[in-house]
């Protein structure tokens, strides 16, 4: 129960921080409308999707990465990374469908392995976001609500579910998917919190994006400001 309130708790920062966000950037310098959008708002501490989690941050990541689905302001969801899914009869697995042709900020196709590899992280990590994919077991301890998840062919990935969770499909508006060959590419390997995965990125990840929502980083000064430049 106390899971589910805050699944949806986070869900409800999510849609205030798309609302705001999109009265915001209606205002640009007269000049120039097209490249520079000024509004007010907290820094961002995090913009890594794997570690922040409060409204600043959550102001940030929506606008820098993109989910498989994406909330409505009514409390429904609608289809955004994921074009559909089908659902189990016993509840426990979960397939999702991707849109073909989706690009990173840096040009690389969106695949299931991107999404494979972002559910991994979260979980490997264990911050922020992560209790979205968490559960109890009957001791009360905290454990993985995720049996296992596998990308089927590039364009469709499978989640399996170690007991039902009837909020599931709602929680993956708080999974955002990363760019997995990016990240890689940035990993600190004298780091070695994650193993072989050093720091998983979260260096690089403070000061820059592997997203593919509808603005990209071009300048993030820690605990100062973070200005991004929408992406086409």
């Amino acid at each position: 129960k106390n899971l589910k309130s805050l699944l949806y708790l986070m869900v409800l920062v999510t849609l205030l921080a798309i609302s705001v966000t999109g009265v915001a950037v209606a205002s640009a310098t007269e000049h120039n409308p097209e490249s520079i959008v000024r509004f007010c708002m907290d820094w961002p501490t995090y913009i890594d999707p794997a570690v922040g989690s409060d409204y600043s941050d959550t102001m940030a990541i929506v606008q820098l990465h993109d989910s498989l689905i994406f909330p409505n302001l009514d409390g429904s969801i609608r289809p955004h990374l994921a074009e559909k899914w089908d659902i189990s009869d016993d509840f426990l697995t979960y397939t999702f469908y991707l849109k073909e042709g989706v690009k990173f900020h840096n040009g690389d196709e969106l695949t299931a392995e991107d999404v494979v590899f972002s559910t991994e992280r979260l979980v490997s990590i264990g911050e922020g976001r992560a209790y979205i994919l968490q559960s109890k077991d009957t001791q009360g301890n905290i454990i993985s609500g995720i049996e296992s998840v596998k990308a089927i062919d590039d364009y469709t990935v499978e989640f399996k579910l170690a007991r039902p969770f009837g909020p599931f499909v709602l929680a993956l508006a708080n999974l955002y998917i990363l760019n997995k060959s990016q990240v890689m590419e940035n990993i600190d390997k004298s780091e070695k919190m994650y193993g072989e995965m050093g720091d998983y990125g979260k260096k690089w990840l403070l000061t820059n994006d592997a997203g593919s929502g509808p603005y990209t980083v071009k300048e993030m000064k820690m605990e100062e400001s973070l200005l991004g430049e929408k992406f086409d």
